[in-house]
């Protein structure tokens, strides 16, 4: 089993911490940013619900990031080959809904780097040693979880809609929010105002 520790673990300090410096953009960029982290969250949800629980999500972009998905578990971990494929198409999502809704996408060279290392780690763990042709193993295995992205986003694109506006209202969505909704019990209308220092 291999423990993937999560980029995005707390909210606190990489959001609202001490030396943190907010960085302006544009609506254009902040509608994007918002179909970007959109598009993880509805893959997580789709994917690994059971398995990493949301604890909020933000456009609020920082000198750490320009958004994320928080979880409430720093680890989990990755048990079988289905496992990495499934992380692989969460992490390519924020690009691949960014395209799909008509964006030419940016913010998304670290979900990338991250999407390579993790098909790298699982073909050095589940092919056989030895194999010439590695590289286009790790390929093949983030064009699977492209794949796999554009089947869940194109069948949820209501909810990735939905989320996306709810976030450039509220700038930040609680997990528990994003959850509602998500699954259609709560509406952007229901949703107080957050206020951020």
């Amino acid at each position: 089993m291999t423990q993937i520790n999560n980029r995005r673990e707390w909210i606190g300090l990489h959001v609202f911490g001490e030396g943190s410096k907010k960085i302006s953009l544009t609506g254009q960029e902040e509608r994007e940013l918002s179909i970007h982290e959109s598009g993880h969250f509805v893959s997580i949800q789709e994917l690994l619900q059971d398995r990493k629980k949301i604890w909020c999500i933000t456009i609020i972009p920082t000198d750490d990031h320009f958004g994320a998905n928080f979880f409430f578990k720093d680890q989990y971990v990755l048990e079988n080959k289905e496992d990495y494929e499934k992380e692989i198409a969460v992490l390519v999502s924020g690009k691949i809904a960014s395209e799909q809704m008509g964006f030419k996408a940016r913010f998304y060279e670290q979900d990338l780097i991250e999407a390579y290392q993790c098909a790298l780690e699982c073909v050095e763990k589940y092919y056989p040693k030895g194999l010439e042709d590695k590289e286009e193993q790790v390929l093949s295995l983030i064009t699977k979880g492209v794949n796999i992205a554009k089947k869940i986003l194109k069948e949820n694109e209501d909810k990735l809609e939905t989320i996306a506006q709810a976030l450039l209202f509220r700038k930040v969505l609680l997990g528990k929010e994003a959850e509602d909704l998500y699954n259609g019990t709560l509406t952007i209308e229901e949703l107080k105002p957050l206020e951020l220092d």
